[in-house]
């Protein structure tokens, strides 16, 4: 049987809906294809540390997708994980091109070893601007 003039109705606006944000799926997906390239142009090749909380896996493997370059993640959660004094060592070394600090998700300790490292070397030291994955990656394309 037809449909009910109100759902028709309905369904008709919810597709006009649709068809107004077209324009916006594309422009997102360009933006995120403009930070991807950012990101690859800045970081492809070299090596990136992401300081605190703990180790997301799945975290990792997207950021070497989405950067090219490869991650280290200095775990610390409350007083428990890495050592830093070996990963401040590293930053002294310049083996990192930047390092984004999960403040939200570690104590002071892992700003007050690492940040003083990266003002040492030179290196790009920035909070993450939440304690998920957008925040990493917004952290990241600060330096882009």
């Amino acid at each position: 049987p037809p449909l009910p003039g109100w759902l028709a109705d309905a369904v008709a606006a919810v597709r006009r809906a649709w068809e107004q944000c077209e324009a916006l799926v594309e422009w997102r997906k360009d933006e995120e294809q403009r930070r991807r390239e950012a990101l690859r142009a800045r970081y492809a090749g070299k090596r990136i540390l992401i300081a605190g909380g703990r180790r997301q896996p799945e975290w990792v493997e997207r950021l070497r997708e989405l950067t090219g370059a490869e991650v280290d993640w200095a775990e610390r959660y409350r007083d428990e994980g890495d050592d830093l004094s070996r990963f401040a060592e590293r930053i002294r070394a310049g083996t990192y091109a930047c390092v984004v600090y999960l403040y939200q998700k570690s104590g002071h300790e892992v700003q007050d070893q690492l940040k003083w490292a990266c003002e040492q070397a030179d290196v790009p030291f920035r909070p993450a601007a939440s304690a998920g994955w957008r925040g990493v990656v917004e952290g990241l394309a600060s330096f882009a």
